[in-house]
């Protein structure tokens, strides 16, 4: 056949022959398929490797910005660990942009990623919240639930009495607060013990203990949310628009109160190590070993108050209206029918300052105690001393005659056979407390004698409440200050609001200033500190141009060494809380970068 000619074949139904069609377009077609198919698989492939690519930056940019806020909770750690002194000479906590605002941790050079953390807390003015500040909360200046019981078996209702002062709180509230915290299974007059719990849809017991956090109390009967932390459902230290009508759309539980929420005014937390102000450990006055005492007093202390301060641990104070008085003086008391011209002659004893104390006998035991180091303001002591005239030595040497005691009186009956010559007894003098009952001489030496000394032996004292830094509502909670006295405090506080101020570094200030009386004072002394050294504070990472972040609220406690951290709260599903700005991102890398191309503040070398 010739080229071009059609191959004809027959037809199975007609007989006849018609042309082939020709297949080599099919054959196009199927190969256009098969490349446009590994096309979009290839862009599959890339889109796939693409948003791999981005997830493992996104998670890598997680982790980074984890270990930002590590590295702020770090940096919390180590300020809590400084002295006060030292907390001051850094900027102090209270609002201290400087340290702890847009602190740089990575600078990325290559992709010009800058993080930053930020230490952020709430400014309260008036008890209410009134905006962030850069620092952190002294849990000190919070009511710590730890120690209602103490204050409970120190006083009657002293517990309850500190709960009533809360925004919102009523009388079955606060029993069934103190059931969930004592010890006893026995429910007050309004409280909840396990029977109660146990009653409910999804029984529980009661800790019956204090609680490990302040979530806990939303466990406790009628507590609720919007009573402990109130409207701002984000945390982020302010009420926006949407969370106040999603709070009056609620039950309303709660919101009719005043003030601050209970989770800025109560803690579980609150403690202070035993220390100066320079961070040096205190000397204990009650301390058994009066040489080992003398020792450590003489290297801070004048010679004359370390005297007074022996003299009074082996005599105590001296009272001469008070027949006890005289008695643990070493007085012999009268016979009922014995003249008094002898006691008279010795009460008409002129007083004397402590230098005139020839000797301190150390081998005599300590046998008074110091409940506060405001025990000796104001006060005498009946010492006795050597003997110095020459005879048989010193009188009260040796071991005392039969039928007497040392310093007591004859018994009532006396022993059969000759009676012993009665021993001479030793001269007395009454020394006059150098640490006057005058306030312009308090402001002398009142800061150095607290400042130094302590009649505690712990090394760290929980639950004591800043009196300089505490809300109203915390304050008139403290058993002996009455509402008045707060609002002196108050009223105080405003008008020298330095808290570095070096009068106010004790909570003496109250007596020296005059608002409080000196018995007032020692009352109030165990429960009042201007110190703390446990904060709580939220630490926001971030990146200078957006991207993920991380927030946590962390409490770091620091009276131990190294410190730790005993709370944290994972707030990242709440977002940021603060804009970029606020919080102190820094433009792109090269718009605004110092010579070295770092830029933000620059950590104290303490930090470093």
């Amino acid at each position: 056949m010739g080229v071009g000619a059609e191959e004809t074949r027959p037809s199975l139904r007609s007989g006849t022959c018609r042309p082939s069609v020709s297949r080599a377009g099919i054959v196009l077609f199927a190969v256009m398929v098969v490349i446009v198919m590994i096309s979009l698989a290839g862009l599959s492939f890339v889109m796939t490797m693409s948003t791999e690519n981005k997830a493992a930056h996104l998670c890598g940019d997680e982790l980074r910005i984890e270990q930002v806020v590590a590295s702020g909770e770090e940096l919390l750690k180590a300020f809590s660990e400084l002295s006060r002194d030292e907390r001051q000479q850094a900027g102090g906590c209270l609002d201290n942009a400087d340290l702890f605002r847009g602190v740089l941790v990575g600078d990325d050079e290559q992709g010009g990623r800058r993080a930053r953390f930020s230490v952020v807390s709430p400014r309260i003015d008036e008890d209410e919240i009134t905006g962030i500040r850069f620092g952190a909360e002294n849990e000190s200046a919070r009511l710590n639930l730890l120690v209602l019981p103490q204050w409970e078996e120190g006083q009657d209702g002293a517990a309850r009495d500190a709960l009533m002062n809360l925004p919102g709180m009523n009388e079955p509230i606060a029993d069934a607060i103190l059931d969930w915290i004592d010890v006893d299974p026995t429910p007050r007059a309004n409280g909840a013990e396990a029977e109660y719990y146990s009653g409910l849809r999804l029984p529980y017991r009661p800790r019956n203990g204090v609680p490990t956090s302040l979530e806990e109390l939303l466990l406790i009967r009628d507590v609720s949310r919007e009573l402990l932390f109130g409207a701002d459902a984000d945390f982020n230290y302010q009420v926006e628009t949407a969370e106040s009508q999603l709070a009056l759309g609620g039950t309303g539980a709660g919101m009719e109160q005043s003030g601050l929420p209970w989770a800025s005014l109560l803690t579980v937390y609150s403690a202070e190590r035993n220390t100066s102000y320079e961070g040096k450990p205190r000397i204990n006055l009650n301390e058994k070993d009066l040489a080992e005492l003398q020792e450590q007093l003489n290297d801070v202390l004048d010679p004359d108050w370390v005297k007074f301060i022996i003299a009074y641990r082996q005599f105590g104070p001296y009272d001469e209206n008070a027949r006890s008085g005289r008695e643990l003086a070493g007085e012999r008391p009268l016979s009922p029918g014995g003249s008094d011209r002898a006691g008279r002659a010795r009460s008409a004893l002129p007083p004397r300052t402590a230098e005139t104390i020839p000797e301190i006998d150390l081998s005599r035991p300590p046998r008074f105690n110091l409940d506060s180091v405001l025990d000796l303001v104001g006060v005498q002591v009946r010492v006795r001393v050597r003997d110095e005239r020459p005879g048989d030595g010193p009188v009260g040497d040796g071991p005392p005659p039969h039928g007497y005691a040392d310093d007591a009186s004859p018994p009532d009956a006396s022993p059969p056979g000759p009676r012993p010559p009665r021993p001479r007894r030793r001269p007395t003098l009454l020394i006059d407390s150098p640490f006057k009952d005058d306030r312009i001489a308090m402001r002398d030496y009142l800061s150095k004698l607290v400042e130094s000394t302590t009649v505690s032996g712990d090394k760290v004292i929980r639950g004591r409440i800043n009196v300089n830094e505490a809300p109203r509502a915390v304050l008139q909670g403290v058993p002996g200050l009455e509402r008045a006295t707060v609002d002196r405090i108050i009223s105080a506080r405003g008008v020298r609001s330095d808290h570095d101020d070096p009068e106010r570094r004790h909570p003496t200030w109250l007596l020296t200033e005059g608002i409080v009386e000196l018995e007032q004072m020692k009352l109030l002394m165990p429960y009042l500190t201007t110190g703390g050294d446990v904060f709580r504070a939220q630490v926001v990472g971030y990146f200078d141009d957006s991207g993920p972040s991380a927030r946590g609220e962390v409490v770091v406690d620091g009276t131990s060494s190294p410190p730790r951290q005993v709370y944290w709260k994972d707030l990242r599903l709440l977002g940021r809380g603060y804009s970029l700005e606020t919080l102190g991102a820094e433009p792109p890398a090269g718009e605004a970068a110092d010579a070295t191309g770092i830029s933000g503040p620059a950590l104290p070398a303490q930090f470093e």
